[in-house]
Order: C-alpha cells, then sequence, then structure tokens
C-alpha cells in the first residue's frame, strides 16, 4: 500500500473543553464533498486539522474510522450508479471512462489522506489498521471494481482479442488505457491475500480467454513447414510485441506458454521428429534453428534434440555400412581408412555446425554419440585414424610449412589444405580409449615417415604437441624420445660428412634409442657380409662415432630398418631403385657377374634362408619391379635355381620403390607351407604379443600400488580400483586382471585368503 506523508502542527492550546464529535464529522464529511467537487480552496485545513487531533487524543479514533469507511463506501457506491460509468456504452469509450474515473479518485483519496494525516500517523499505526489513503483504495476495489469485474475483464479482453485478430497495432493508443487499468487491478489488494487483485482475479481469465482465442487460431494441416514456421513466428512476435506495451514481465511469460501450447504443442508435437528429420536431410540448419527456438518448453526442445541424436547415430551407423561393412567394394585398408575417417569428419563437422546455429546448450549429444558409436570400433578407429593422419603427413613430405620465405599462393593453400586436414582429424583423439594401443600403433607409422623421410619433421613435431595435450604426456614419451633420436642423428651426419669422403654414396645414418621405437632387435647381424663400399661407410661411421664420447652406449645395426637407393641401367634406361638393404645386397652382386644360383648368392650374402627367398620373390614376381629373372620360373625357390637381371624389363617411371612381399602377397613362410593360423601378419602378431606384455605389466603394477596401500581388499573393490587407475591407458578386462592376480600370488605379492578365495592380502 501507498504511504503518504504531510507535514502537520499540532495545535498548541484547546479551544473547547468537550468533544463535539458529530459535529466535527460533520465538519469532514463536507470536507470531503468539497473534495470531490473540486472546491478545495473553501476548506480550513487548519481547523480541520485541530478536530482530528481531538477525536484521537479524546480515544473516538475507532468510531471515526468506522465513520469515513461508512461515508466513502456510500460515496463510492452512488458514484458507481452514476452515468461518469454507463455498462451500456461501447467497451473501449466504457474503459475510458472506468480508466479516467479511477485516476480521478486516486487525486481525492490522496487529498483525503493528506486531511488526515495525523490520524494516519497517531490512530492507524498504533492500531494497525489502513491508513485513509489504503483504506479507500480497498473500497474502491470493493464498492466499484468486483461489482464491475464481468463487465471490466470481458470488455479489456475483448479489445485485446480485436487487435490480435487484426495482427495489427492500430489501436495502439489504446493500450495506454489497457496498462493503466491494469496497474489499477495490480493496486487493488484484499486484505487477506498476499496476491493482488489482478493476480487473483483478472489473470487466471486473461490467460483462458487467451487460449481459447489460439486454439484454433491456425490449420496446421493446411501449411507447410514453412508456412507454419513464418507465421507462428510472426504471431509469436506480434504478441510479444504487444503485451510489452501493457502486461507486467510475470504475465507476459505466462502469455508465451500459452502461445506454445496453442501453437506449437497442441499442433506439431507429434510431427516434430519427421520435420527434424526432413531439415537435417536438406542441410537446412536456419529453418531448424527457428523450429527449435519456436517454444522454450523443455519437453518440446528436448524431443528435437533427441531426434537429432538419432540422427547421429543414424548418419554414423550409415558411414560405417557404406565404409566397412560393403563388401561390394574391394579397396585396400588405406583407402578405406581415409574414405570412413572423412565420413565421420564430415558427420561430426556438419552436426557441430547444426547444433551451433540452433544455439542450443546440448552440444554434448554430438560427443556422446560419436564415443558411443566409435568405442564399438575401438580398434578399427585407432588404426583409421592414425592411417589418415599418416597419409597427410606424407603428403607434406615435399611441402615446407614453416619455411618463412616461401610467398606461394598455391604452396600455402596446399599446406593449409594439409594441416587443416590434420587439425580436424585430431578431434577424435579425444574418443580413444585405448591409448597404449594407439600408441604403438602410430609409432609404427611415424618410424617409416621418419626413417624413410617422408613427411615434414616441423608438422610431426606439430602433431605430437597435439596428440600430448589430448591424450596425456605417457602416451607421447616414446614417441618424443623418437623425435629427438632424428633431430641428433641430422646433427651428427652434419659432423660426420665433414671428416670423411663418402665417394659421392648418399649415407644418412640414424641412430635410434631401441627402447623408444617401434621394432626388435635383430640377431646376428655381423654376420651379413656387406660390400666393400658399404662395409668401409660402415667402419668409418663406427670410429667416427665412437670418438664422439659414447662409449657408453653400443650400435648394433639394424639392416631390416635401412633403405637403399640404387642407380642402374637396364637395357640402356636408367632406373633409380628404392628398395629394403636386403635387396640391395642381392642386386649389388651382379656388377661383379651376370648370373648367381640361390646357393652362391646366400654364400655370398649370409642371408639367413628364410630372408633370402623373400628377397628374390621380391625382386623376381613383384609387379611392376621384375628386375630380376628367374629361371626356371615360378614361386617356389630352390638352390640350385639361377637368377639374373632382367634385361626385358621397362617402367614408365624412373624412380621404382621394390617392396618386399610378406603376408596378402607372398612370404616365406607361406612358401614353405607354414603359417601363423591366425590370419594375422607377423608384424600384426608381435604388436598383439608386445601390447599384451604391456598391459600386463601396467596392470601388475598398479595392483601391486594399490594393494600396498590398502593390505587387503575384496575381488570387486580391487577391480574397481585397478580399472579406474588405467581408465586414461586402456580399458581392463576381467581376463586380463585374473591373470594379473595368478602371476602376483605366484610371485608372492598377493595372497588369497583361506576362509574367502575373494579376499586379498598383500605380502609385503
Amino acid at each position: 500500500m501507498l504511504n503518504h506523508r504531510t507535514k502537520f502542527k499540532v495545535p498548541t492550546s484547546l479551544s473547547s473543553p468537550e468533544l463535539d464529535f458529530d459535529g466535527i464529522l460533520l465538519e469532514i464529511t463536507d470536507a470531503i464533498d468539497s473534495i470531490y467537487l473540486e472546491k478545495t480552496e473553501v476548506l480550513s485545513f487548519e481547523k480541520l486539522y485541530r478536530h482530528i487531533y481531538l477525536i484521537v487524543i479524546n480515544g473516538a479514533g475507532s468510531k471515526l474510522y468506522g465513520e469515513i469507511e461508512k461515508f466513502m463506501s456510500s460515496k463510492l457506491r452512488e458514484l458507481r450508479n452514476d452515468f461518469t460509468i454507463d455498462e451500456t456504452q461501447d467497451e473501449m469509450g466504457f474503459l475510458k471512462n472506468l480508466n479516467q474515473f479511477w485516476l480521478n479518485q486516486c487525486k481525492y483519496f490522496k487529498i483525503i489522506n493528506d486531511l488526515m494525516s495525523y490520524f494516519n500517523k497517531v490512530y492507524c499505526k498504533e492500531e494497525r489498521k489502513f491508513e485513509v489513503y489504503d483504506l479507500c483504495l480497498n473500497l474502491f476495489r470493493i464498492d466499484i471494481v468486483i461489482p464491475l469485474h464481468e463487465s471490466i475483464s470481458n470488455k479489456i479482453i475483448n479489445q485485446i482479442n480485436k487487435v490480435r485478430y487484426n495482427n495489427e497495432l492500430l489501436y495502439i493508443a489504446n493500450t495506454d488505457i489497457w496498462k493503466s487499468i491494469f496497474n489499477m487491478l495490480e493496486t487493488l489488494q484484499d486484505v487477506d491475500d498476499k496476491d493482488n487483485y489482478f493476480i487473483t482475479y483478472f489473470e487466471p481469465k486473461f490467460i483462458q480467454r487467451t487460449e481459447n482465442f489460439y486454439s484454433n487460431f491456425l490449420n496446421v494441416d493446411s501449411l507447410t513447414l514453412d508456412d507454419y514456421l513464418v507465421k507462428v513466428e510472426k504471431i509469436k512476435s506480434f504478441e510479444n510485441h504487444l503485451d510489452n506495451y501493457f502486461l507486467n514481465p510475470d504475465t507476459t511469460l505466462k502469455i508465451i506458454s500459452i502461445l506454445d501450447k496453442c501453437l506449437v504443442w497442441n499442433n506439431i508435437m507429434d510431427k516434430v521428429p519427421a520435420y527434424v528429420k526432413d531439415l537435417i536431410q536438406v542441410s537446412n540448419n536456419d529453418q531448424l534453428k527457428k523450429l527449435y527456438s519456436l517454444s522454450l518448453n523443455e519437453e518440446y526442445k528436448g524431443k528435437i534434440i533427441s531426434t537429432v541424436s538419432e540422427c547421429i547415430l543414424d548418419a554414423l551407423k550409415e558411414s560405417t555400412d557404406n565404409n566397412i561393412n560393403d563388401n561390394t567394394k574391394r579397396i585396400k585398408k588405406t583407402q578405406m581408412s581415409l574414405n570412413w575417417i572423412s565420413s565421420v569428419l564430415e558427420i561430426y563437422n556438419k552436426y557441430k555446425a547444426l547444433l551451433s546455429c540452433m544455439k542450443t546448450d546440448k552440444f554434448s549429444i554430438l560427443n556422446e554419440n560419436l564415443m558411443k558409436y566409435l568405442k564399438d570400433l575401438e580398434n578399427l578407429t585407432i588404426e583409421s585414424v592414425i592411417i589418415y593422419l599418416d597419409t597427410f603427413l606424407k603428403l607434406s613430405s615435399n611441402e615446407n610449412l614453416y619455411n618463412a620465405t616461401n610467398n606461394h599462393t598455391n604452396s600455402d593453400r596446399s599446406t593449409d589444405t594439409i594441416k587443416k586436414n590434420i587439425k580436424d582429424c585430431t578431434i577424435l583423439l579425444k574418443f580413444i580409449n585405448e591409448k597404449d594401443y594407439f600408441e604403438i600403433f602410430y609409432k609404427k607409422l611415424l618410424s617409416k615417415r621418419l626413417l624413410q623421410n617422408r613427411s615434414n619433421f616441423e608438422l610431426e613435431k606439430w602433431l605430437v604437441g597435439i596428440i600430448k595435450t589430448e591424450m596425456g604426456s605417457f602416451v607421447t614419451i616414446k614417441i618424443e624420445g623418437m623425435l629427438r633420436d632424428i633431430n641428433k642423428s641430422k646433427e651428427l651426419l652434419i659432423n660426420f660428412k665433414k671428416s670423411e669422403d663418402l665417394n659421392n654414396i648418399a649415407y644418412i645414418p640414424e641412430i635410434l634409442t631401441i627402447s623408444s621405437w617401434p621394432f626388435v632387435s635383430e640377431l646376428n647381424t655381423d654376420l651379413i657380409i656387406l660390400p666393400k663400399e658399404l662395409l668401409e661407410i660402415q667402419q668409418n661411421f663406427q670410429t667416427f662415432y665412437s670418438s664422439k664420447n659414447y662409449n657408453d652406449r653400443t650400435l648394433s645395426w639394424q639392416f631390416n630398418l635401412q633403405t637403399i637407393e640404387l642407380r642402374c641401367s637396364i637395357n640402356k634406361n636408367i632406373y633409380e631403385l628404392i628398395m629394403p638393404f636386403y635387396s640391395s645386397l642381392i642386386l649389388l652382386l651382379f656388377n661383379e657377374n651376370e648370373i648367381y644360383s640361390t646357393s652362391e648368392i646366400k654364400e655370398k650374402t649370409n642371408l639367413p634362408e628364410a630372408e633370402l627367398i623373400k628377397q628374390l620373390l621380391s625382386l623376381t614376381i613383384a609387379p611392376k619391379c621384375k628386375i630380376l629373372k628367374k629361371s626356371p620360373p615360378g614361386t617356389n625357390i630352390s638352390l640350385d635355381d639361377k637368377f639374373s637381371i632382367n634385361v626385358s624389363f621397362k617402367s614408365s617411371v624412373t624412380r621404382i620403390k621394390v617392396p618386399t612381399l610378406v603376408n596378402g602377397g607372398i612370404s616365406s613362410s607361406s612358401i614353405n607351407g607354414l603359417g601363423n593360423g591366425s590370419g594375422l601378419t607377423d608384424d600384426q602378431q608381435l604388436e598383439q604379443l608386445q601390447l599384451e606384455k604391456s598391459r600386463t605389466l601396467q596392470i601388475n603394477a598398479s595392483i601391486v600400488r594399490i594393494m600396498k596401500n590398502s593390505k587387503t581388499l575384496t575381488h570387486n573393490e580391487l577391480y574397481e580400483k585397478v580399472e579406474h587407475d588405467l581408465l586414461d591407458r586402456f580399458s581392463l578386462t576381467n581376463i586380463m586382471f585374473k591373470k594379473s592376480i595368478e602371476i602376483l600370488i605366484e610371485k608372492e605379492y598377493l595372497q588369497r585368503s583361506p576362509d574367502d578365495i575373494n579376499f586379498y592380502f598383500y605380502v609385503a
């Protein structure tokens, strides 16, 4: 309620020893009548103050309060029946008269309240009664508004609906009248009700009438989605614009909710999934944004998000069917990986753009679905991501991404594209759980790129930095060691060239730390017989390396990792052959003689028989690389077979890479009718064994650490702790866990309880 304060002067003396209450009351009521006649100039406020003071100090305040309440109630009822408020008028005329009547009454109430200021200050405050102004407001509510409630409500709602129907703010001036009347209803408050008259009586009816108005406002079945969105957006914009003129924010929100219910929930809730799928199909993100922002209702938005989530998963599964499960396409694994990862990234970027456009806070559905999808294809994901990265890293070998002097536009565009493709792919790293397998497979392809100089070294370091950030430093420790080895080897090469005359042989030594690189040290390489030129370089480098105070390190030559480039002349054509080291040992023999038998080649190179057969087959039957001619022809090699240079060899290119045939082509084991029976290559079997060994060691270490602190744990408790401990590296399985438990029990790190086999003790 409003509190009006007026300064007043307490009379210095009393002129009448006895109180004439009726006479004073008559003076006060006459004064009120004069106020209503707007003849306040005839009033003696000082005299009226003195008389009111007399009534209060003589204890007649309660009686005066009741008489004023009766008089004002009677006066308001009389005015209500006057022509000032004529219900037979047109609606807007009625509302204008009501508003003017309200404003006049507020003016009169204020003057009366000023007149009764001492009465308010002393009597009303002490007795906790309404001040006179608030008393008059309450009487206005009782005697004016309540009797006219239906007329007021219906007329103002009718006028609002009329503007809504025309959808034009033709009568925008009338909103001032509406707003004033709403302020009146919000000002009036029941004595026992915490809410005002507007909230208690008018708002429920207004909201119900609004719902009735909009319930059948649109015929959705006759509209296309585009037309529907346009119309709803126009209606909501208009309603919001209209409501802001005269409604309070709380009621405006309720009206918005009604619009949602009438125009959206009741009309298209069951059609939303189909709409969403159609819009995603044609990549109409703008329309999808409009559809999503059509309603603030969480259930509505949740339905759209749920459908988008379903579409994401469907698109990913379709990618699997098209690129992995399609048996009609026979493509190499590299191309399959490129196609699949490109498809996954395309889906990711499409839905990332879609969700960004929708401005939703449910962006996590993209990552959640992608994680769920890739987890079911964990190993394939790891291999495909690494093959994808490997492909683009190889494309960078002829590009200098960090050469500041390179200002060619085309080159910049090419290198930017390579880097962008790599960067895009790295978003998938965070979805990989088996980080140890990632490390093994990544090192395998990285080693080939580094040793064959098939990528940009600075780009390799940049990518390893991203992997470290996304997956953790424990994944990149050995990978960073590999890069350091290559960097140090380059420095050694510079110094070696300065100290030795290499007789026009381009020799590039690479000193590799065996613990960092993904290969097993080859045994008995000292028994391999090298050509004189190569042997001399090997010995010179050995001496040079020893002179650099590396005596604490032992050089072990890994011929199986070396690559040699030879220039040769065949039938007057010059070719550059890029081949494995062992293949070059065989080919260099033909500088001395034209024909060698298998046994002679074995004697002059001392290659193991299996390796010798593999290299001879690579030089005789590999497609486009038949450098040697075998007699008799065929894939079976005996010690008496003869080999010579294939003088009829021709190639359209001058640089030829000679491969080593392995499983999937021809290998030494398949020639002898042997195989591992697993369908895996020897390299794959080795990787699998390394992975199992590494995981077993990590599980063992984790169990020991946990049991050392806990001393005793149940089987399930220990499993949960170890699983959590290794979560960032790989997913623990029961088989792996039980295997480690048995190992540690056998080594006496753990002991089972004799009373309960599922209870373990740590043995100090």
